[in-house]
């Protein structure tokens, strides 16, 4: 029996590419953009100001690694004025968590669950 040997040397650079490129650029923003009807189904409509106030948010993150590497990321936001009391709650009114739940919702996407 023959022995193979492999030597395997990691692309750093091929990595950083591929981590801000189009490609997972548009796969991070269409996650996002499944996950925004739903974000919509779910907040409360006293005024409607909250459900009309989702937007998405294609940044590029550099907060792992040492040194830090560059990543694309989408950002599912509310940008209400009261988004935050809607989220957390205040002492009369139960939080909501509606990112939690638009959160779990994509976990079981990813899932096929």
């Amino acid at each position: 029996m023959a022995v193979v040997r492999v030597r395997f040397k990691l692309d750093k650079k091929g990595i950083a590419a591929c981590a801000v490129g189009p490609e997972l650029r548009h796969a991070v923003h269409d996650i996002a953009a499944s996950a925004l009807p739903y974000a919509e189904f779910i907040s409360p409509r006293d005024t409607g100001d909250y459900e009309s106030s989702w937007e998405i948010v294609d940044t590029i993150v550099t907060d792992i690694g040492r040194p830090p590497m560059a990543r694309v990321a989408a950002q599912l936001a509310n940008t209400s004025d009261h988004a935050i009391l809607v989220e957390v709650g205040t002492p009369t009114v139960d939080p909501q968590r509606v990112l939690a739940k638009v959160l779990d919702w994509i976990d079981v996407l990813g899932r096929g669950t």
